[in-house]
């Protein structure tokens, strides 16, 4: 693929979206029994390294106390790394726009997905995302 907008075709013509922008998407996932959880896939613009794209699924706020059990259980995932924005954590990965297959994607975003929803269920205890 080599566009944000070539992206968000593809995305939309297999997944219903729940919300868009100029640069983002939202979609909501069926999971296990009557989990979903949500899905944010945005572009983000360096000026020396390209566009990338970037896969973000919320965990939840995670307990100071269990942090370091949520480090080493991400530590040991295929994809995706632990960031927080605001009081959330969420299991991201990122990837680069110009090289990135129509098959990589979705692979990625399953991944993040279901070991999102895996990782607010142990260490969260809800289905709050």
């Amino acid at each position: 693929m080599a566009t944000w907008n070539q992206v968000t075709e593809l995305l939309k013509s297999q997944y219903p979206i729940e919300k868009e922008g100029s640069d983002f998407l939202m979609i909501n996932f069926a999971t296990i029994g009557t989990r979903t959880q949500r899905v944010l896939i945005g572009v983000d613009k360096h000026p020396q390294l390209g566009e990338w794209i970037n896969i973000a699924s919320p965990i939840g706020t995670i307990p100071a106390g269990t942090l370091d059990q949520a480090l080493l259980a991400v530590g040991n995932l295929p994809v995706g790394g632990l960031v927080k924005f605001e009081d959330t954590h969420f299991l991201r990965d990122t990837m680069l726009l110009a090289t990135i297959t129509p098959e990589e994607l979705n692979i990625v975003l399953a991944l993040i997905t279901t070991l999102a929803d895996g990782l607010e269920a142990t260490l969260v205890g809800g289905d709050t995302h």
